[in-house]
């Protein structure tokens, strides 16, 4: 009965759950976690919505660290596997944060070995307060897959020079930079709708760097984490994948708000 109760508890006793969703909400608990009904389905809601939509093959790593445990916040949403919070990482109910400039959180996998190349690449940071300054990796010359804020310009450079949108400073909300082809999009979306600051037509000749994206406000830079951030921002969710169309990346910033907000009961900037 103990078993069989558990079990449904964690989500495997409730019809029409999809089986991804199922698996990560196990996960979630048998590290820590505690998953209400309310929580369960939203997840459930956010990853039928995505494979009905398509999406769900662009996305390789999801990562959700709501759950105010280091091991159930570490796990990736798509493939279940972890990555690794490194420094002073503070786990939130409903986000984390770091005011070391050392703490991070390193993703468990290159780009490449996702099959995710520098034509076809997408990296995203949900902000739910405070600033992002830099999410990802950077390599040698122009090897680059970042998405941040420098001084008063958000930028993107995914994989060639950076493309900086002037006179921006602020980065709450869903972040996401996308390229496919030569051509790189940066995207925001906020509780007030959904933006396109920026648009640009690169060459992308120059492989993404053979480095674990790092999220948090600090990037892996040829290996090394930089420890530059003087600012603070609460994270709620973050991951990279495949390129997405600037349709693809509305309606997915939508149903990441939707989960989030849904999860969390805070509400998008």
């Amino acid at each position: 009965m103990k078993y069989v109760l558990g079990n449904m508890l964690n989500g495997a006793g409730i019809q029409g759950l999809d089986p991804d969703a199922k698996g990560y909400i196990n996960a979630v608990v048998a590290a820590g976690g505690t998953v209400s009904g309310a929580q369960r389905t939203a997840i459930n809601t956010f990853i039928k919505g995505e494979k009905a939509a398509s999406r769900w093959i662009l996305q390789k790593r999801i990562y959700l660290p709501i759950w105010g445990v280091a091991a159930a916040n570490a796990i990736d949403i798509v493939s279940l596997t972890s990555g690794t919070f490194v420094g002073n990482v503070t786990h939130n109910a409903g986000s984390v944060s770091t005011t070391a400039p050392t703490g991070h959180f390193l993703a468990n996998a290159t780009p490449a070995s996702l099959g995710v190349n520098q034509a076809d690449v997408s990296i995203w940071v949900l902000v739910a307060s405070g600033i992002h300054e830099f999410s990802g990796c950077g390599g040698t010359s122009n090897s680059r897959l970042l998405l941040g804020r420098v001084s008063a310009l958000n930028t993107a450079a995914i994989p060639s020079t950076t493309s900086i949108v002037p006179g921006s400073v602020d980065t709450q909300g869903i972040n996401m930079a996308s390229r496919i082809g030569s051509d790189l999009s940066l995207f925001q979306r906020k509780t007030s709708g959904w933006i396109t600051p920026l648009t640009s037509t690169q060459a992308n000749t120059t492989a993404l760097p053979l480095f674990n994206p790092s999220f948090l406000g600090n990037f892996n830079a040829n290996g090394v984490v930089t420890t530059a951030r003087t600012s603070v921002g609460e994270y709620g969710s973050y991951g990279y994948g495949l390129g997405m169309t600037s349709v693809q990346a509305e309606a997915f910033s939508l149903a990441l708000k939707s989960l989030f907000e849904t999860a969390t009961g805070i509400i998008l900037p």
